[in-house]
């Protein structure tokens, strides 16, 4: 008798699921419910509003008794709303002079189920900013929320110095749920953008800048 048989056709179904920051993502199944379908969030948020003050300065700008009232320069600032993995503050300011200062109140948390970091810093300012000013900040950051908190202070940079730093310093590290990144102390949160006693800033004039953090997946290169 000859053998039979029996051929069972087998489709294999290759199922890709990609997602950007602050989208939803499908997950199906684990070891422990396999026939379960569940979403996760990558979600980050500024912590509430970011704020914008001035001072003028002659030295250091981390140094409160090294600040004094101004009556000269204006500053403001808003954030947009978050999308596209990204969110930017713009900052107004006006009639900057040698030795102005303004400082900008930031906290960035990771609100999501999804582990994420930081991809990018790109600050957007017309060339008469980018050659004046200088920056210092200290930045404060916890991958998860809790007490394991890392530390960097710096200052005296131009503002693409300022990106290239924060970028290398995150360079790599994940964030999850509750992981945040903020710059100053707790109360002030502040990156200040300064201009020294010998700079020369567009006087009399309105500037516009912009800074914007990018966020990615965690398993993006």
């Amino acid at each position: 008798m000859s053998a039979k048989y029996l051929l069972i056709p087998v489709m294999l179904l290759a199922l890709s699921v990609t997602y950007a920051g602050f989208s939803d993502t499908l997950f199906i199944g684990d070891s422990n419910a396999p026939n379960t379908v569940t979403t996760t969030d990558m979600e980050w948020v500024l912590s509430g509003e970011p704020n914008c003050y001035d001072n003028m300065t002659t030295s250091d700008v981390f140094n409160p008794f090294n600040l004094a009232e101004d009556s000269y320069g204006t500053v403001y600032c808003t954030k947009s709303d978050v999308a596209g993995g990204k969110t930017t503050i713009s900052v107004t300011v006006a009639n900057a002079y040698p030795g102005y200062a303004f400082g900008i109140d930031v906290q960035i948390k990771n609100t999501g189920n999804l582990p994420s970091k930081l991809r990018d810093v790109v600050i957007d300012a017309p060339e008469e900013l980018r050659n004046s000013a200088r920056v210092a900040y200290e930045l404060k950051y916890s991958l998860d929320g809790n007490n394991n908190v890392v530390t960097k202070r710096n200052s005296g940079l131009t503002l693409a110095q300022f990106e290239n730093e924060i970028e290398s310093e995150l360079d790599g590290k994940v964030f999850t749920q509750g992981g945040y990144i903020s710059f100053g102390d707790e109360d002030s949160n502040t990156i200040w953008i300064y201009f020294p006693p010998d700079s020369n800033p567009p006087q009399g004039r309105t500037l516009n800048l912009n800074i914007t953090f990018v966020f990615g997946q965690f398993n993006e290169p």
